[in-house]
């Protein structure tokens, strides 16, 4: 083999090299929108169940294990100030009190008034279950109910039977460490994706605000 031979074929591999790392690369750039677009679909769909079926419907994001997923709940949800050692942040007063009745010895404090979403015969729903997110992972979650960003464990945002929510920041890495926030208002009409890690203060400070 010549010189010549020798520099052409290095110069193949380089590019076949660089060809992959670009094809890797647009993978999980698709995977990291999707995953986003994902996210502000489920805020809407949530919304949409709990005006329609009068429940309060929160969407799961589970930090160690990258899935998502719905839950629900009849009659009225308290949801209140969490802590880190917090395992649930709502419960239903109605349903907590019925378990106390029928079950006088048994703890019901901190117990879930939610469960899987349900068909119209009172079977759970599959394809609502927790779902991975393919190649991308929640590392960050801002909400009004935690008192500190989450970047562990399971996190919901809620909307409730009026179709009232809560304004929250969602932040999703793919495998090449790329991230983006996604932002949703308390209506769950509208989500933004802004490109980056950012907290509520880094978002707020790079809105335009109305002077007047």
């Amino acid at each position: 083999m010549t010189l010549v031979e020798l520099m052409i074929v290095i110069a193949i591999m380089a590019l076949g090299a660089s060809a992959a790392m670009v094809g890797v690369g647009a993978v999980t750039r698709t995977k990291l929108r999707a995953a986003a677009t994902r996210v502000v679909a489920a805020s809407r769909f949530a919304r949409h169940r709990a005006l329609s079926q009068g429940s309060t419907v929160r969407v799961v994001l589970d930090l160690d294990q990258g899935t998502l997923g719905f839950e629900e709940a009849n009659g009225q949800v308290t949801l209140s100030r969490g802590s880190d050692d917090a395992s649930e942040e709502a419960v239903d007063a109605w349903d907590t009190a019925q378990r106390l009745v029928a079950n006088p010895d048994e703890p019901t404090l901190g117990a879930s008034a939610f469960g899987p979403l349900l068909d119209d015969d009172g079977d759970p729903i599959g394809r609502y279950g927790e779902q991975p997110l393919e190649g991308v992972r929640v590392v960050a979650f801002h909400s009004p109910h935690e008192p500190a960003p989450r970047t562990s464990g399971r996190a919901a945002f809620y909307f409730f039977k009026n179709g009232t929510g809560e304004h929250t920041y969602v932040v999703l890495a793919d495998s090449q460490g790329r991230k983006v926030t996604v932002e949703l208002d308390a209506l769950g009409s509208r989500g933004r994706i802004h490109a980056g890690s950012l907290d509520p203060d880094d978002i707020r400070q790079r809105t335009p605000r109305d002077p007047g």
